[in-house]
């Protein structure tokens, strides 16, 4: 059940980022800029502490910072970043960050990465979709053995 809750938000994400971005502009007249941010690209995202793959160790609480530099297509030019705390595993996490002054709610599943608007903490416009590996290249950072801080991102946010 929580698949297709999380499939769902994915579609809407990839609905939202295609119809809320240039062409949604356009129909109203407006810049891309009046839009919102939009960025798309790959960036690393960086933990506080090593998670472990859902079944070899325990669920963890801790910091996330996810920095995209340069923003490769979109509103928004140069770098951006998302942080906040998340709970769980590789593969299988929730939390919740800030983007812009923006509040969102996290979820991945796999390897997929979905942001949310958070509306618990006030009006919020964040929706992004992605992917995020640990990063094979960095040495001692694997989800088998607990010690993965440090991921590749690759995706879209609109906020």
């Amino acid at each position: 059940m929580k698949i297709k809750s999380i499939l769902a938000a994915f579609m809407m994400v990839l609905a939202t980022l295609g119809v809320a971005g240039a062409s949604q502009a356009s129909a109203a007249g407006t810049s891309e800029a009046d839009a919102g941010n939009f960025c798309s690209g790959q960036g690393i995202a960086t933990l506080g502490s090593g998670l472990w793959a859902v079944g070899l160790g325990p669920a963890k609480t801790t910091t996330f910072s996810i920095t995209v530099d340069p923003c490769l297509a979109g509103v928004t030019q140069g770098s951006v970043t998302a942080s906040g705390t998340l709970t769980g595993n590789c593969g299988r996490s929730t939390g919740k960050g800030t983007i812009g002054g923006q509040k969102f709610n996290l979820e991945t599943a796999g390897t997929v990465l979905i942001l949310t608007p958070d509306p618990v903490t006030g009006p919020s416009t964040v929706v992004g979709a992605g992917n995020a590996v640990a990063d094979p290249t960095v040495q001692n950072n694997s989800c088998a053995n607990g010690t993965a801080t440090r991921f590749i991102v690759t995706g879209a946010v609109h906020w």
